[in-house]
């Protein structure tokens, strides 16, 4: 019997050694990305990726809670070959981490990674089917996963169909469409400038071609941008007013200023941007120009420069600001003595009670401020009277007490007290 209790235990462990084992996704430990890709495509299963970092709370509990599950190894498990990957780095990282550094980088640059965990999925070919971002329970997971896989699938029978030629309107904008949920991007966006140029006039410039194109223009090299620069006024009638021209904006920010000051490790060279964007660009390409100028100032507490700039671009985009009109001018009020600026802001507010802030209280109180600063204090008190008995309304209204700084305002506008803060602005 003693016999039998010392063959019986062994083997009870190893069974039980092999059920915990079989439990949860099955993360490859000692193979690299090439390795992973050449695996998945023999064995013709999809590529599950866990890109994770070290300090990232929701990447610990879906590792801790999620992944272990059975329900979910069992099915990831069947139909995936599955890795971890760390996409940070610290100093206790092993060199198997290490080794994967280089491949980290190039994933989240490729498929731009910005928030933790994402969790990426291929197919057996190595094309991005789809991929799902912060954390998720057992269900949600296993249900992005079939979504990826259906999407994936559908996308190849489609694109098939493409490349024999099927290129009907309804067609390829599926097909766009589909590539765009599953993270198939670049080769929708092809497929969309494509198509794009195969228009007429006639069909260009149908509202739903339009709006497609303006998806789908994110480069100065797309089709669409070239469309938006030469044809805004036919762009405009068809999508409204300052369309073209904010898209125009929009593309140039994100080609020419946002890699420069998003790069923390550089002072950002205004001097050579703004050439190179004069030069490129034009008018509009400034109006971008001056706009982040004028972002970057107020970030910075630069308030010389924020009202240079703030005067520049609103010039010419009172009517299409990238910003809130109202947030933005608040700190000419509060910053800024120079007459010009000044003027221009008042101009601005103007415009925007009489399109955008019709009843905001916040907007009548900046106009006021800015009215009384100028010197123009008849016209002030009238505003900020307007401002309080708004305010005075909707106290009524929520029965709750009005906000006193109204009032307070309004007295210091009639006795000629300044309603500004009383500091010099910041200089460079």
């Amino acid at each position: 019997m003693n016999n039998l209790k010392q063959l019986v235990l062994p083997l009870l462990c190893l069974f039980v050694g092999m059920e915990v084992k079989s439990q949860g996704i099955n993360f490859e430990k000692n193979l690299n990305w090439d390795q992973i890709q050449a695996k998945a495509k023999e064995q013709n299963k999809y590529i599950f990726v866990d890109a994770y970092t070290t300090w990232c709370g929701p990447c610990k509990a879906m590792s801790a809670e999620i992944f272990p599950k059975k329900e979910v190894g069992d099915f990831i498990n069947d139909k995936f070959i599955s890795v971890k990957i760390q996409m940070d780095k610290t100093k206790s990282d092993d060199e198997f981490i290490k080794s994967w550094y280089a491949d980290a980088k190039s994933l989240d640059q490729q498929y731009n990674i910005t928030a933790y965990p994402t969790i990426l999925f291929f197919s057996p070919e190595g094309n991005l089917a789809g991929r799902s971002v912060g954390y998720k329970n057992a269900n949600k997971l296993i249900a992005e996963v079939k979504k990826a896989i259906a999407g994936s699938e559908e996308f190849r029978i489609l694109y098939e169909q493409y490349k024999n030629a099927k290129r009907d309107s309804g067609f390829v904008k599926k097909l766009v469409e589909l590539g765009q949920q599953i993270g198939q991007t670049s080769i929708s966006k092809a497929i969309a400038q494509q198509y794009i140029r195969s228009l007429n006039n006639q069909e260009l410039f149908k509202k739903e071609n339009l709006l497609f194109v303006h998806r789908f223009t994110t480069s100065p090299n797309d089709f669409g941008f070239k469309i938006f620069r030469k044809e805004g006024k036919m762009v405009n009638i068809v999508l409204g007013a300052n369309t073209a021209e904010t898209k125009v904006r929009e593309v140039i920010i994100k080609e020419e200023i946002d890699p420069i000051v998003k790069d923390q490790t550089k002072i950002p060279d205004w001097v050579n941007i703004e050439k190179t964007i004069r030069s490129k660009y034009g008018a509009i390409g400034l109006e971008a120009y001056y706009g982040e100028r004028m972002g970057f100032a107020s970030e910075k507490k630069d308030w010389t420069n924020f009202g240079k700039f703030y005067a520049l671009y609103y010039t010419t985009a009172y009517s299409r600001s990238k910003f809130h009109i109202n947030n933005i001018s608040w700190p000419i009020f509060e910053y800024v003595n120079d007459p010009k600026v000044l003027d221009i802001a008042i101009k601005t507010m103007k415009y925007d009670i009489e399109h955008f802030d019709q009843k905001s209280l916040q907007a009548f109180d900046t106009y006021a401020n800015l009215l009384y600063k100028s010197g123009k204090k008849q016209e002030a008190i009238e505003w900020e009277s307007k401002a309080l008995r708004l305010e005075e309304e909707n106290a009524l209204k929520n029965n709750s007490k009005p906000n006193p700084v109204f009032g307070e305002t309004l007295e210091k506008m009639k006795t000629g007290v300044p309603t500004w803060p009383l500091v010099e602005p910041k200089k460079q």
